[in-house]
Order: C-alpha cells, then sequence, then structure tokens
C-alpha cells in the first residue's frame, strides 16, 4: 500500500490554530469581496495604483485548503498580498492582481465530480476576472497557486490547463493518488468521486504529469507537514519531464509560516515564469 502523509490531531489544531491567531497586515494595495458566476464567491487584490492608472497587470489565482471558511480565505489573499508587495518594492517583481475564490462545498479538490469546482473556476471565473478587471489575459501573466487541498488544486488545474497558467506553485498540498484518497481521505473519494477512480483519474496531479505531452509550465513545491509527499511529487514530475524546484519550510502545515519563509522567493518564481521562462 502507498505510503499516506497524513497529518497527526495535533499538526491539524495547530494549523487550523494559525488561522485564528493570524493578523492581517496592512497593505498598499486593496482586497475586495466579490460574487462570480454561479455564486461563486472570491476575494481580489488589487495593485496600490489600479484606480488611478489605466495599466492590464498579470494575475495570480490562490486556492485555499480544505474546509476553509469564507473569513481564512481573506487571510490566505491578506498574507499572500503582504508577500508580493514586499517583492514588488524590492524590484524582484511586477504588480499583479491575485484572485482567491471561496469552495463552499469544502472538500471538492478543486476539481470536477459531484461538484463541479474547476468548472466554475476554469470556465466561468477567469474570464469573468478578465472581463471585469484590468487583466493581461494571457498565459504567460497568469499563474497559479495553492495551499494543502488547493496545492492539490493548482497542481491538477496547472498541469490540466497548461494554456492558461506559466507558473504552479504548491505550498505543503495534499497531493492524493487515488490509494491514498480512499485509504486517508474516504469521504472525498465517496462524495466528491462517486467512490469511483475513474472520476478521479482525470483530476489527479499523478496521472496528469504522465500524461501531459508536452509539460511546459514550472512547478515550485514548497514543503511543510506534508514534505514526504512534496519529495516524491517533485521526483515523479522530473521523471516525466516537467520543470521542478524545491524549498523545504521549518514550518508545519501553516501557510503562514511558509510564506514568511518564502513568499518573495514564490514571486521571483511567477516572475521568472512570466518573463517567458518556457512558452507553449
Amino acid at each position: 500500500m502507498a505510503e499516506i502523509y497524513q497529518m497527526r490531531k495535533s499538526q491539524m489544531v495547530g494549523a487550523g490554530l494559525a488561522y485564528v491567531r493570524y493578523r492581517a497586515r496592512p497593505l498598499d494595495g486593496s482586497i475586495h469581496q466579490s460574487d462570480g458566476p454561479g455564486g461563486l464567491k472570491f476575494y481580489i487584490y488589487l495593485p496600490p495604483d489600479y484606480e488611478e492608472s489605466a495599466d492590464r497587470y498579470p494575475v495570480l489565482l490562490h486556492l485555499h485548503g480544505a474546509k476553509s471558511p469564507w473569513k481564512w480565505v481573506g487571510k490566505d489573499i491578506n498574507v499572500v498580498a503582504a508577500h508580493h508587495e514586499e517583492s514588488v518594492r524590492a524590484g524582484e517583481s511586477q504588480q499583479m492582481i491575485i484572485v482567491a475564490p471561496h469552495d463552499a462545498h469544502g472538500m471538492t479538490m478543486w476539481s470536477d465530480g459531484s461538484i463541479d469546482m474547476a468548472r466554475q473556476v476554469i470556465r466561468d471565473l477567469i474570464p469573468h476576472i478578465d472581463q471585469t478587471w484590468r487583466t493581461i489575459a494571457t498565459r504567460d501573466s497568469r499563474a497559479i497557486q495553492g495551499f494543502s487541498m488547493g496545492g492539490f488544486g493548482a497542481a491538477t488545474l496547472g498541469m490540466k490547463y497548461q494554456e492558461l497558467f506559466s507558473g504552479i506553485i504548491v505550498w505543503d498540498g495534499a497531493l492524493h493518488d487515488w490509494e491514498t484518497l480512499t485509504a486517508g481521505r474516504p469521504s472525498i473519494a465517496r462524495d466528491q468521486f462517486g467512490g469511483s477512480e475513474a472520476t478521479f483519474l482525470p483530476w489527479s496531479p499523478w496521472a496528469l504529469a504522465e500524461e501531459t505531452q508536452l509539460n511546459v509550465t514550472p512547478v515550485m513545491v514548497v514543503s511543510g507537514a506534508m514534505a514526504g509527499w512534496a519529495d516524491k511529487y517533485m521526483d515523479h514530475l522530473k521523471r516525466n519531464g516537467v520543470e521542478v524546484s524545491r524549498l523545504a519550510a521549518n514550518c508545519g502545515h501553516d501557510l503562514f509560516c511558509m510564506e514568511n519563509q518564502f513568499g518573495r522567493e514564490a514571486f521571483r518564481f511567477i516572475a521568472k515564469a512570466q518573463a517567458g521562462g518556457r512558452h507553449m
């Protein structure tokens, strides 16, 4: 049986406490709440000069972890935006728009199944963002990242829709295959995928890496408590021709801790990807 990298109860409690304890950081830009097509709620960060300029901006899509309340998604985008602004002030990246949708169902793995969450993000939300705000609506100006379940989603959507994303960042991803999902998260296997491996496989980041004929989107894998998964997935990507970098944070399953260590490094990675390191 495949090894399951399941968090201990103390780690799960610690992950929740990180959200309770986090206090929003002041920003030069602004964060807004909005409703997308089909009622999909999301937060959007706009750069400080957005209202005064006519500029268009690259986009980063951020996917949250399992069972995250709406207010926790707001804390996610705050810490991501804070490190983005630090990176801009240091001259390491350009201003960008950051979007963080909310999976109100909590456990979709950002995939399609009983709930078509991937469709809502890819076919509905991204075009809505491009039509409503001044984005640069090209692959080379759009990246995706996610934490925990969102790391699974970022890897899956980034690999499946490489024509849309120039870079992928996985923050301590819950990188399940079917064996570990059925053993460690049987309710997700049952409720989202109907207990069917055939339904799951089109959304497996492992299978997608193997099936993609032209792996051109680079991946950064950052680990905390899920280091075992990160190591195995990095090796899997390398074997399948994916450009991948790896960072190990001195953190538990804690996005804020990992962002504090590697947030600016993440935006340097995005800047390099969006500068045209590899193109389709």
